[in-house]
């Protein structure tokens, strides 16, 4: 079938993994979009919380990504 098409196996396999690779960043990113909206919320409380917040997040998403 993707001998047909034009494709071979491991052409396919790494057009599929490149397009997996793609989706998996673009995930990560949403989630981490998240994670900052939910610090942006403590500007409703004052600067300081606001501030305090955005360090935490950006804290654990420190130690998630590297130090994990």
């Amino acid at each position: 079938m993707f001998v047909s098409q034009g494709l071979s196996r491991e052409a396919f396999a790494d057009k599929s993994g490149r397009i997996v690779s793609l989706a998996a960043e673009t995930f990560n990113d949403g989630l981490r979009s998240y994670y900052f909206a939910f610090a942006a919320i403590g500007w409703i409380f004052s600067p300081i919380v606001f501030a305090l917040a955005t360090f935490g997040v950006v804290y654990i998403l420190f130690q998630r990504e590297f130090r994990s």
